[in-house]
């Protein structure tokens, strides 16, 4: 039996990082669970590949980690569907939302001209999920419907998890995933019907707190480690431990000023810099 620290959603925050790294050594950690997004965002892209690259170990890296829908798209050349396109569609042209597209975009071709052909290498190794862990569950970076998220699937409301429940199957009892930067987690209530069928735990519930796993089918989100978006500004991840059949879901402070200052040096436009200070200052 283990005791693993799940990570998601770094996206180039190596301040973050390394203050989640820490506090899962103090937990006695076995081994790295990683769900996706290394980069992107933050400003220390090569530097959070090769720390993470390192934590989990060479012969590891490629069985316990899944890419998320960012490192895709950075290995592919191309963008994917995000929030602000989808809001686009739907016919909210808001400034937020086009100052939100234009930092993306940015950062995108920042992360690309940046990035070391070691990096990109590394990020390349990181397979596609679903990854099959334990006895029953699995590993995605957005949903069990859309594993890497490059379409735009976004698991946030028990509407969409009735959908990932159905994608999960019945001989999985949970999935772990990012992509949202939400601490979230459905728990399933009723097997009896394809429809309002789970309840949602969001993060003042679940912050600090350890749940059991035991008997229960589970879509389970530790939140982000680099870029929180649900209004604690502290890096998140979780613990799972097999022996106890828990997660228990952890918040850290980190040198969140030293970021910024790297964000600031690089050479990031002032738009994109401030549109990233300000998610990372108020976790939205």
């Amino acid at each position: 039996m283990a005791r693993y620290a799940i990570l998601t959603d770094i996206h180039a925050n190596l301040e973050a990082l390394e203050a989640v790294l820490s506090d899962a050594d103090k937990n006695r950690i076995d081994a790295i669970w990683f769900l996706g997004d290394l980069v992107v965002y933050g400003p220390n892209p090569n530097e959070c590949i090769s720390r993470l690259h390192k934590a989990i170990g060479a012969d590891k890296w490629p069985g316990i980690s899944v890419i998320g829908n960012n490192d895709q798209a950075i290995i592919e050349g191309k963008e994917p569907e995000m929030v602000a396109d989808l809001m686009v569609q739907a016919g909210e042209v808001s400034v937020e939302a086009q100052k939100y597209r234009d930092a993306t975009t940015e950062c995108h071709q920042w992360t690309v001209e940046t990035l070391t052909e070691e990096s990109k290498k590394l990020l390349s190794q990181i397979g596609t999920g679903p990854r099959n862990v334990l006895a029953n569950s699995i590993l995605v970076h957005a949903s069990p419907c859309d594993p890497v998220g490059m379409a735009g699937n976004y698991l946030t409301n028990t509407m969409e998890a009735e959908e990932a429940f159905y994608c999960l199957g019945r001989d999985k009892n949970m999935c772990l995933f990012g992509h949202t930067h939400l601490t979230t987690l459905f728990r399933e209530i009723r097997t009896d019907r394809p429809y309002n069928n789970c309840e949602l735990l969001q993060r003042q519930e679940l912050t600090g707190k350890t749940i059991p796993l035991d008997g229960q089918r589970l879509l389970i989100n530790p939140g982000s480690v680099g870029q929180p978006r649900d209004g604690d500004n502290r890096a998140a991840y979780a613990i799972l431990d097999d022996g106890a059949h828990t997660i228990q879901f952890r918040r850290v402070e980190y040198s969140r000023q030293k970021t910024l200052q790297t964000l600031k040096n690089s050479s990031l436009s002032e738009m994109t810099v401030l549109a990233l200070q300000d998610r990372l200052n108020t976790a939205r």
